[in-house]
């Protein structure tokens, strides 16, 4: 248990290392050596824990959205969908607002030509887990008959891009996106109430 216990720590240590420099410095730019060293711990480590650096870009990036949006009980409660969509919408927000979330997509965007594999790792890692778990919510929620997501995909992709609103649009031309923040709660409120309300079943 104590050993497992230290690998565990020397694992987050691992990550927490890995995106503060791949935010500082580009993924192209950070060498293991360097988290390695951050990190405290061996190099041997540090590819003991991930087999090499696009597996730890990948971990990372899973790590943090894990961070911002698996904590607790988010995304569970069918029986109160729009609150629960509030607050995932909240959270949603809060992953694309940070730092580390703006660092790494603009480093994807930069390094898209000459290295497309980045992007395509970090779509994997963040997008499309949150698109996936966004999807098996609303099929629960099409189990108990009061709405109608199909096909749940693209149902669970309008609400995220409904969702990012003008944060994506300032992200996007790399401006600050904290005056988004004051209408936020009700952009919020208001968007998951039409996409609900969009998606009634014409039974219930």
């Amino acid at each position: 248990m104590v050993q497992n216990s230290r690998s565990a720590i020397k694992h987050r240590r691992i990550l927490d290392a890995a995106t503060q420099l791949f935010c500082e410095q580009g993924f192209m730019s950070t060498s293991m050596d360097e988290i390695a060293r951050l990190a405290e711990v061996s190099k041997q480590t540090v590819y003991a824990h991930f087999g090499n650096k696009n597996q730890l870009f990948v971990a990372a990036i899973e790590a943090r959205v894990a961070d911002t949006m698996y904590q607790g009980d988010l995304l569970t409660d069918a029986q109160a969908p729009q609150q629960t969509l509030e607050h995932f919408g909240h959270q949603f927000l809060s992953l694309l607002g940070s730092k580390e979330a703006i660092a790494v997509h603009r480093t994807c965007v930069a390094q898209a030509e000459t290295h497309p594999e980045l992007a395509q790792m970090f779509y994997q890692a963040g997008p499309v887990r949150i698109v996936e778990s966004v999807s098996e919510y609303l099929q629960g929620l099409n189990q108990h008959g009061e709405y109608c997501f199909s096909p749940v995909r693209d149902a669970a992709i309008r609400l995220l891009t409904a969702l990012k609103g003008e944060v994506q649009m300032r992200l996007e031309l790399n401006l600050d996106v904290s005056e988004c923040t004051k209408s936020q709660p009700e952009y919020i409120a208001a968007t998951v109430k039409a996409f609900l309300l969009g998606h009634k079943s014409p039974s219930s």
